[in-house]
């Protein structure tokens, strides 16, 4: 296996993603892109040999403790990208076992890669629902009664190109993450939220929740080919007992299969069982994928003592 530079591979895997349906927005080079940007990180290339089959894993190069390098197929929370041509006959867990287990590493297999995994062979899972003649009826009864609530309320929900209002939407973010403490799961500055907003406006929207004309929350959606993914989501949350994050799912579910939209993707929760909960109300489907991740034995070794010896000074 090779670490190559990207730049002469850029042309594959654009043509590999657009004329693949299995690929999402999370497999375009724009989001490969936008990461580098906001981490001022390295974008590289895994090229594997498969029996005479060439794959290419785009991963980012991290410098860690103690002079170790680790690749990383996404550093955002979303799947990872393994460039596998559709008419190559190959899947993503050969792949996955084919990686040099000399090097550290942390690779994510794409959910839409029709491999039937399932909660016993996978460890890792995102939840979607098709969106072909979706009604609310399919949501759980809870789900209905927090949108209807909303409504009465008179929660209103639209996506904007505002970009003052993209920034109350991340001051909402900011505050949120605040009160979460060390709940909370991500931290990320507005750098990340002004890369998101400069990437082409068919790719992504703001939706935003207005009570009273003033922003109570919303979340960032991406669009590629068929389906639509839910990223980041922030809600003031003495508000959330009015049943806003319901609506505005369901407002985004509607705009998105009138357009022709025929997946509508959760996102992986992140391990977080409220969130999944609350994802189950709309009677998802689960679709499961596989991570792969490796830690060299001298590396491992070297985090535990370096670990020791910092809660030993500490103390």
């Amino acid at each position: 296996m090779k670490i190559l530079d990207p730049e002469e591979y850029f042309k594959e895997w654009q043509r590999i993603v657009e004329n693949d349906s299995r690929y999402c927005f999370y497999n375009t080079i724009q989001w490969y892109q936008l990461q580098e940007k906001y981490y001022n990180i390295q974008l590289k290339f895994f090229n594997l040999n498969i029996n005479g089959e060439f794959i290419l894993i785009p991963v980012f190069e991290r410098k860690r403790k103690f002079g170790f390098r680790e690749y990383n197929t996404s550093l955002l929370g979303t799947y990872g990208t393994i460039l596998i041509d559709k008419n190559q006959d190959l899947e993503e867990e050969s792949v996955l076992s084919s990686i040099d287990k000399k090097k550290n590493f942390n690779i994510s297999g794409n959910p839409f890669f029709s491999e039937n995994f399932s909660d016993n062979n996978s460890n890792d899972f995102t939840q979607i629902l098709y969106l072909e003649n979706l009604t609310t009826d399919h949501f759980k009864g809870n789900h209905r009664r927090f949108i209807i609530k909303a409504e009465k309320d008179d929660m209103n929900v639209i996506s904007t190109e505002d970009l003052s209002e993209w920034k109350l939407y991340f001051e909402i973010y900011t505050k949120v993450k605040l009160e979460r403490g060390d709940k909370s799961s991500n931290d990320y500055n507005y750098k990340l939220f002004e890369l998101i907003y400069n990437l082409p406006v068919k790719m992504r929207k703001l939706w935003i929740v207005k009570h009273d004309n003033k922003i109570v929350g919303g979340g960032v959606f991406f669009y590629y080919k068929n389906k639509v993914h839910h990223w980041h989501g922030a809600f003031m949350r003495d508000k959330l007992k009015f049943g806003s994050t319901y609506l505005m799912h369901s407002i985004v579910m509607k705009d998105a299969q009138e357009k022709g939209f025929n997946i509508y993707d959760f996102n992986p929760s992140g391990g977080h069982k409220g969130v999944e909960k609350f994802k189950s109300g709309f009677n998802p489907e689960k679709l499961y994928f596989l991570r792969a991740e490796n830690q060299k034995l001298i590396y491992g070794l070297a985090l535990k003592s370096y670990e020791k010896i910092r809660m030993f000074f500490k103390l």
